[in-house]
């Protein structure tokens, strides 16, 4: 079985239907959970500028329309009920998602005790001889984790408490009309963004612009840090680009190159948006320069892919 994947959501789920029976890529479940766009709400509570930046739309309906098959995120609040049901799970049918804190995960390298964030893992079994867990997630393959920094991380999470995600495999449609939607949906993704997306990136030279005008030299740069950590964050518009690099690598593999330099600009990007808070050495003239340059990239993608699919319908 094929294993590693970019982001830990799309991968986890992906991997749960596979050891099901339902043979689905990663990109496949990106594109059937709302695939990728480019979106941005300003936080006008905030004490200092903070931008929440999508690259993504995440829909659980558009994935049952498309599937036959509902995602429901469950939340339990009791620690002792929350192993309890996990236990029972595990024991029926050896695998469940359980959302952890990376934070506290010892296996997760890139963000043991630096970045305090959700992460979905797929758990297969509790060695009760040990006291451990042994999960996988979209970088790492059957790890063991002790039981007590498993609970810690999930009670410690973001957003809520102990929360499982569940699939109901009851009646899902055919794997050759799920394909089909699938197609469909590209397209129709494509087409949005062009329309929508297109909008929101012209728009959000001007936050930049706005956030250069905060008059506190910290608050301005705790802006620019925010949004270069939003850039960076699973669902930005960096690792999503690489998702769709891998989507489109059998269609056409220009465009696939297109998209995973499109990746590496936002990247770059986003590094250039901290380096201009340091360094007198780059200016924002540059900065909006170089977004201009990926608002260019990113409307050509979307083109183009419309155009290939056409094509191919």
């Amino acid at each position: 079985m094929e294993t590693g994947g970019m982001h830990c959501l799309y991968y986890s789920i992906k991997r749960y239907l596979n050891d099901s029976g339902i043979n689905l890529t990663e990109t496949d479940v990106f594109h059937l959970m709302g695939g990728y766009a480019f979106h941005y709400h300003v936080d006008p509570s905030s004490a200092v500028p903070y931008i929440q930046i999508f690259g993504t739309n995440m829909d659980l309906n558009l994935f049952l329309s498309n599937t036959g098959i509902e995602l429901k995120l469950n939340e339990e609040t009791d620690e002792d009920k929350a192993d309890d049901e996990l236990q029972k799970v595990l024991e029926a049918d050896n695998k469940h998602l359980v959302y952890a804190n990376c934070f506290y995960l010892p296996f997760d390298t890139l963000n043991y005790q630096k970045n305090y964030d959700d992460h979905l893992l797929y758990v297969h079994a509790y060695d009760s001889n040990r006291l451990e867990y042994i999960v996988s997630d979209h970088r790492s393959e059957l790890v063991r984790i002790s039981k007590q920094s498993f609970q810690m991380a999930r009670k410690k999470l973001v957003y809520g408490h102990h929360h499982t995600l569940n699939l109901n495999l009851d009646t899902p449609l055919p794997i050759t009309e799920i394909k089909k939607n699938i197609n469909h949906l590209i397209f129709e993704q494509a087409k949005e963004f062009s329309k929508k997306a297109f909008l929101y990136l012209v728009s959000f030279s001007q936050e930049l612009e706005e956030i250069d005008q905060v008059e506190d030299g910290v608050k301005k740069e705790l802006g620019f840090h925010n949004i270069s950590k939003a850039l960076k964050a699973s669902h930005g518009p960096i690792i999503t680009r690489k998702l769709m690099s891998k989507s489109v690598e059998e269609l056409d593999q220009q465009l696939s190159n297109k998209f995973y330099t499109l990746a590496n600009l936002w990247d770059a990007f986003a590094n250039r948006l901290v380096r201009y808070t340091i360094s007198s050495n780059v200016l924002l003239q540059d900065l909006l320069k170089e977004y201009d340059k990926i608002v260019s990239e990113e409307l050509y993608c979307a083109n183009q892919l419309q155009k290939l699919l056409t094509v191919t319908k």
